[in-house]
């Protein structure tokens, strides 16, 4: 089990972005839980910016996409996605929290 915390979280299948969370993730890297950050945990990792909860491959961001349009993408393609996955975190690196939007140098990681 690897605990995250981190500034946003956002869940696409609940369509919902949560400030000061932890991420629970499973040994495969799959989300178990998200709950709020009240108090510091032991053995908990902190990423900074936002992570994005999606039950598959998260697609990469375009040049230049804004993170809006970048939400819509992803949303539309879940729609087309069938079956149920289990959910998947992705630490989106150098986020900007306060413009709520991506900067030059974000790039998409996976959490495992």
């Amino acid at each position: 089990m690897k605990l995250i915390a981190t500034h946003r979280v956002y869940d696409v299948e609940e369509g919902k972005i949560f400030s000061q969370q932890v991420v629970e993730l499973d040994e495969e890297g799959n989300v178990i839980q998200i709950y709020p950050l009240t108090e510091e945990v032991q053995q908990t990792e902190w990423l900074g910016g936002m992570i994005i909860l999606f039950p598959a491959e998260l697609p990469p961001i375009r040049p230049a996409e804004s993170f809006l349009y970048y939400r819509e993408r992803i949303i539309s393609f879940l729609k087309t996605k069938r079956g149920k996955s289990k959910k998947k975190a992705y630490w989106i690196s150098y986020f900007n929290v306060s413009n709520m939007e991506f900067t030059p140098k974000t790039h998409v990681i996976r959490c495992k």
